[in-house]
């Protein structure tokens, strides 16, 4: 009986160590950076900076409500205003996979029907990302490189810029999201 016991001890000792270590455990877990995403939950100000090549700057302003989504998983900005007498809906979610330990931005917005995709690493971990993606020219049908920077400065301060690269023409910077919490 002695020998039984220990050796239930031991296999549920074990197997508990691999349920612990299971990289799907991993996986799925929200970690320190999902953490992170949550300090940014609540109500928000968005100044939009939209740098004109041949022109000034535009400036707009928009409010942003974020949410944590999928048992804190990911961070969703949901941004609301008007942009040149037009309503401006748009939907950015972050996220950051613990496997690839990779972050990723969703965009998607009622100004096109085409979605933003970026996916980076931390540059300055808890601090700044840097991601990459690409989206059509609805009118050249060219690709624009797209390369986003994301800067945490506080709880209440959170600065997206995107900087756009063509075939013809270098890098330059064409927006930036100033979000400030209420």
């Amino acid at each position: 009986m002695k020998h039984f016991i220990f050796l239930v001890n031991f296999i549920l000792s074990i197997t508990l160590f691999a349920q612990a270590r299971n990289p799907w455990n991993d996986y799925k877990n929200p970690t320190e950076t999902h953490n992170l995403f949550k300090k940014y939950t609540g109500d928000f100000s968005m100044e939009i900076i939209m740098y004109l090549e041949h022109e000034d700057s535009i400036v707009y302003n928009v409010d942003s409500k974020h949410a944590m989504l999928l048992g804190g998983r990911f961070l969703e900005m949901n941004q609301r205003g008007s942009i040149q007498d037009m309503e401006y809906l748009t939907r950015m979610t972050i996220g950051y996979n613990n496997a690839s330990q990779q972050i990723t931005m969703t965009v998607l917005t009622n100004m096109g029907t085409g979605t933003l995709n970026l996916v980076g690493h931390w540059t300055e971990k808890g601090k700044k990302a840097e991601l990459h993606g690409h989206l059509l020219n609805p009118v050249t049908k060219n690709w624009i490189q797209v390369r986003q920077e994301i800067t945490f400065v506080d709880e209440n301060t959170l600065i997206i810029e995107n900087f756009d690269r063509t075939e013809t023409a270098p890098e330059s910077k064409t927006v930036r999201y100033t979000l400030t919490r209420k």
